[in-house]
């Protein structure tokens, strides 16, 4: 699904309308707040260290574990 980015002119009804259905279903009116949140996550690693983490944790499963002895 594309997204699309809109500017609106809103009256004051309109606008006092928005926020009461936003603080009654406990939506947040701006997308900003979830960006600002989500973006400190992002990994501050090259992309080819993120990718390859996965790999490295698979090859001592591959391997058989730890080795117990008798």
């Amino acid at each position: 699904m594309a997204t699309v980015k809109a500017t609106f002119t809103l009256d004051e009804q309109t606008v006092s309308q928005l926020q009461e259905a936003s603080q009654r279903l406990v939506v947040p009116r701006s997308v900003l707040r979830d960006f600002d949140e989500l973006v400190p996550r992002i990994p501050s690693r090259p992309a080819a260290a993120v990718d390859r983490e996965p790999a490295d944790l698979r090859k001592p499963r591959r391997a058989g574990g730890r080795r117990h002895r008798p």
